[in-house]
C-alpha cells in the first residue's frame, strides 16, 4: 500500500507528477532522464552518479535536470556529476572537479576552476 504513494512522491520530485500510467515511449527524452534519476533514488542511496544527465536536452530541460539534482542534493544526497556542458556545471553552483589523464586536475567553484589557467587552455579554450 506504500508503494503507489511512494512513487507518486517520487514522479512529482523529478517533474512528472500523475505519469504513473503513462509509457515511457510516450515520455519525452529528457522526462526519460527525469524517471531514470527517480528509479537511480527508489533505493534511497547516499550516492548518486549521473553521467552526462544532460545530454540531448533542451535548454529548458538542462535547466529543470539542475533544479532536479540540486533539490536532491538538498536533501541529502550526494551527487556526482559526469558531464562536458559547462553552462549546466556553472548553473548547479556545486563544487566542481576537474580530471586530467585520469588524475584530480583542479578543485573549487565553477568560478575558480573558469579562472584556472591551466583548466582554460585544456578544456575551455582561451577565446
Amino acid at each position: 500500500s506504500e508503494i503507489p504513494v511512494r512513487v507518486a512522491a517520487m514522479l512529482a520530485q523529478v517533474r512528472l507528477p500523475g505519469s504513473e500510467d503513462r509509457p515511457v515511449q510516450q515520455l519525452s527524452h529528457g522526462q526519460q532522464q527525469w524517471l531514470a534519476i527517480a528509479m537511480s533514488l527508489a533505493s534511497d542511496p547516499e550516492l548518486l552518479l549521473l553521467d552526462e544527465p544532460t545530454a540531448g536536452l533542451s535548454q529548458d530541460e538542462s535547466e529543470q535536470t539542475a533544479t532536479i539534482i540540486n533539490e536532491v542534493n538538498a536533501s541529502g544526497v550526494t551527487v556526482i556529476v559526469i558531464e562536458h556542458d559547462m553552462a549546466f556545471i556553472r548553473s548547479l553552483k556545486a563544487r566542481t572537479s576537474v580530471l586530467h589523464d585520469g588524475r584530480l586536475f583542479a578543485q573549487g567553484s565553477f568560478d575558480e576552476i573558469a579562472a584556472n589557467e591551466d583548466v582554460r587552455r585544456i578544456y575551455l579554450g582561451t577565446a
